[in-house]
């Protein structure tokens, strides 16, 4: 039996906008994007970084970056971002809504422990700028045609960075459990309300990850947590890179609403 075309080679043809991609995992995948064929926005609310990494991916690949400041707990500059996607690039086939926040304040802490400031803080970034990123997105996606005739080629993708936080409960992580619960909640609604406009939307749920942003908790908690990973090591920024990149193409035409775990054998328990 003949090996299926799709399966051959991974290619990213179309255009990526990446929240919080100045920096750590987001810019990580911003140049996986570029070196599997893509456009790329970088949208960060540190525009200095945001800028300097479209100068290194337009260096490798000339005109195929753009720098944005965006602070995804605003909703005029989110709508923005998303406007000059499409003027600069005329389409939005990859949303990778990867801003966000572990903690609000200075450490985690327990429920009772948890100020409201800090609170709100991981809200605004890691819920409500999700959903009001995928709002703005959709509504594009919604009115432009897939890249290619196949039957496996997507109006958009939409992937939101959830966690195993959006699965369990984790102790010291209360806000920033209940704000990854809620990703993992409307990724679900939005990929059943657009699975039949062909638009698919997936939240990824990564474990241990050694990104910038982990956070290094008292070691009782980073033990805790390890302990309970069979595979006894965190992942690596490439190893959720790699998946993030193929759910986005077209081998992945068929994964939609899915909490997609990359946590090193955590779902199996």
């Amino acid at each position: 039996m003949p090996i299926s075309s799709a399966t051959l080679a991974l290619t990213l043809p179309g255009v990526a906008l990446v929240t919080g991609g100045a920096s750590g995992l987001g810019a990580g995948i911003v140049l996986a994007f570029a070196d599997l064929g893509a456009k790329v926005v970088i949208a960060d609310i540190n525009l200095t970084g945001a800028e300097k990494l479209a100068e290194t991916v337009n260096a490798a690949y000339p005109g195929r970056a753009l720098a944005i400041r965006t602070d995804v707990t605003s909703i005029s500059d989110i709508k923005l971002a998303v406007q000059k996607t499409v003027e600069h690039f005329g389409r939005l086939d990859y949303a990778i809504n990867s801003a966000g926040l572990v903690v609000g304040g200075k450490t985690v802490t327990s429920i009772p422990e948890t100020d409201e400031e800090a609170y709100d803080k991981i809200q605004a970034v890691d819920a409500r700028g999700v959903f009001f990123c995928m709002k703005h997105e959709l509504q594009v996606m919604l009115n432009q045609e897939p890249l290619s005739t196949s039957p496996r080629s997507s109006r958009g993708v939409i992937i939101n960075m959830a966690s195993r936080a959006s699965l369990e409960g984790v102790p010291k992580f209360g806000a920033y459990c209940s704000a990854k619960h809620a990703v993992l909640g409307m990724t679900r609604v939005a990929a059943v309300e657009h699975a039949k406009d062909r638009i698919r939307v997936v939240a990824v749920c990564p474990g241990l990850i050694t990104t910038p942003g982990h956070v290094k908790a008292a070691k009782e908690v980073d033990d805790m947590l390890l302990a309970k990973v069979p595979m006894s090591r965190f992942g690596t920024v490439d190893e959720l890179i790699d998946a993030i990149t193929w759910l986005c193409s077209d081998m992945a035409s068929y994964v939609t609403g899915s909490a997609f775990e990359v946590d090193g054998g955590c779902a199996a328990i």
